[in-house]
């Protein structure tokens, strides 16, 4: 092959090859999109104790609303329940979780219709964001949250808190109590 025909096909693979990289970095990191680095969540679409999680992708965050006790693993795990924002980016590579409404769960404590789960390695994670089976090596990563005065909830979606072990609750101090919301 002559160098005049080598140069411009060595040219195109180079940027085919480039582009393809770039589509597999965006697919694996995706990034939050969020302006000033929070989302302010509308008071008419906050979702009620045990409604399915509002999934919010300019943020890349699920809004969650759990009845007390609600999506826990173990018998003797507690929580008063509220309100909790978890980044939809798994704890394990990084790939994008998906809330799935059909899947079924239980434990000696409930049976519960839906789970958090993460297509690329299958881990899965409650409604609680608690990891109960796969690769991820902790719970979801929950995100600061802030209710205002207006009853609008702000989550910052670039203050991420690292997740719990697997299995144990969500920490209280990520979540905001039903009587604040």
């Amino acid at each position: 092959m002559t160098r005049k025909r080598y140069l411009p096909v060595a040219g195109m693979l180079a940027a085919l090859i480039a582009a393809a990289i770039a589509a597999l970095a965006r697919f694996i990191y995706p990034h939050s999109q969020a302006v000033d680095n929070y989302v302010n969540v509308d008071a008419s679409k906050v979702p009620v104790a045990g409604d399915p999680p509002l999934e919010d992708k300019t943020g890349n965050f699920y809004l969650v609303n759990l009845r007390a006790n609600e999506g826990l693993w173990g018998n003797d795990d507690h929580t008063a329940g509220g309100f909790v924002a978890f980044s939809s980016i798994c704890t394990h590579l990084r790939c994008h979780i998906a809330w799935e409404p059909a899947q079924h769960w239980q434990t000696e404590r409930e049976f519960a219709t839906g789970l958090f789960v993460c297509h690329c390695h299958d881990s899965i994670f409650t409604k609680a964001g608690v990891k109960i089976f796969g690769p991820a090596p902790r719970s979801m990563d929950p995100l600061e949250l802030e209710p205002l005065s207006d009853g609008t909830l702000r989550v910052h979606a670039t203050k991420v808190h690292k997740g719990t072990a697997a299995y144990a609750p969500p920490d209280p101090k990520t979540m905001i109590p039903p009587s604040q919301s």
